[in-house]
This record gives structure tokens, sequence and C-alpha cells, in this order.
């Protein structure tokens, strides 16, 4: 990316941010997408792989399809298309995993935060990134010659041209059925809380024992 346009693209997106503010949904249009989704979503997950939720899907921009499968390894920003493990369901959507990440409860705000003194994290939590039906445009559920799994093209918006509404920090839970993930913060707030609570020119002594 040359860098006139590395100034350029946080305005942009930043320009398409403020229009998404002031132009109003139709709820109706909404309500017709969730229920669609959500019904199609539901006959689907038969082909669940126990060991990673639901199996590998491969999350694409509707606006760069195209792009598919190239990667390039310089641009910046959110790729336009990416593999992740869907994890589940909720009443908005779909829950995919992003990552893992050690977390510590801290009493003082009794909150949640990132942590990179991982030997005193409190416990490893998943990134769980949320999509709402209504930003789905559509799904190709047998995939294709590169990955043999669900293709999911997504209306990617928001600040950072993303296709979520908003990324957790969750606990896994185990279940009667199968498991599910237990909302402990936003990564926002986990994030905030780390750069106050530890600074990144605070190091820690990988040799020092747990002690919680």
């Amino acid at each position: 990316m040359t860098p006139l346009l590395s100034l350029v693209s946080p305005v942009v997106n930043l320009v398409k941010f403020l229009m998404s503010l002031i132009r109003r949904p139709d709820k109706a249009e909404v309500a017709r997408l969730r229920t669609k989704w959500k019904l199609e979503f539901e006959q689907n997950l038969s082909w669940i792989d126990d060991t990673v939720g639901y199996g590998e899907v491969t999350i694409r921009d509707l606006k760069r399809m195209d792009s598919y499968p190239e990667v390039d390894a310089n641009a910046k920003g959110v790729s336009p298309w990416f593999r992740v493990g869907l994890l589940g369901t909720y009443h908005r959507g779909i829950e995919v995993g992003l990552s893992v990440a050690s977390v510590k409860y801290d009493k003082s705000t009794e909150a949640w935060l990132l942590t990179r003194d991982y030997l005193n994290r409190t416990l490893n939590a998943y990134v769980v990134g949320r999509i709402p039906y209504d930003r789905i445009a559509s799904v190709d559920w047998t995939g294709d010659e590169y990955y043999y799994h669900p293709n999911i093209f997504c209306h990617f918006k928001g600040w950072r041209n993303e296709p979520y509404e908003e990324i957790l920090i969750c606990e896994k839970r185990e279940g009667s059925g199968r498991p599910f993930y237990t909302k402990l913060t936003t990564l926002r707030e986990a994030a905030k809380l780390q750069k106050r609570l530890e600074p990144k020119r605070k190091r820690f002594d990988s040799r020092r024992k747990k002690t919680d």
C-alpha cells in the first residue's frame, strides 16, 4: 500500500462508519434476514466437527470477493477473506472463534483483562466474533476446490470494516450437549484495562511460579 493510500484508507473507513450511523436499516428487512439465515444455519449444521465448534468456515467480504483466493501480505486492515471456526449461533447471528487469549481477573476493578503474564493468568479464554444474520449476504455450503467447507459472504461494516457487530472474550464451558461460550467481557474493554494495568514496558519473568 502506498503512503498516500495508507492515509486515505482510515478517512474512507471513518466516512463509511459515520454514514452507517446516519442510515437507519430497514427493520423489516433485518427481521427477514434473521429469520432466513437462522433457519438455514440450523438446517445445515449437520457437518459438525466435535473437535472445534461446528467446523471451519471461510468468511469473505462481499465487496472484495474476487480477491479470493489470493493473499496480499502487504495489505493493511482486515483481509477480504479468512478461515475461522464456527462455534455456534446466538439470537442475532453466528459466533466464530478468532483466537485464544490469556486473561486475568482483576479484583480491584472487578473486571477481566488481557494479560502478557501468562504464568499468572486466570484462564485461557476464546476471542469470539459475533456476525449478525443481517450482515450475511450469501452462503456456499459446499465450499470449493481450495477449501471443502462453507464460504460465508458478508457485508464488512463499521469503523474497522469488519463483519462483526462485537468481539467478545468468552469462557468455554461444557454443557449437557455441545460446548457453549460465556461472555466475560468485550475485547475492547479487556485490552483497555490491560493497557492501564500492564504497560508494554513491563516485562514478566517467565521463570516466576504461578501464584494465583
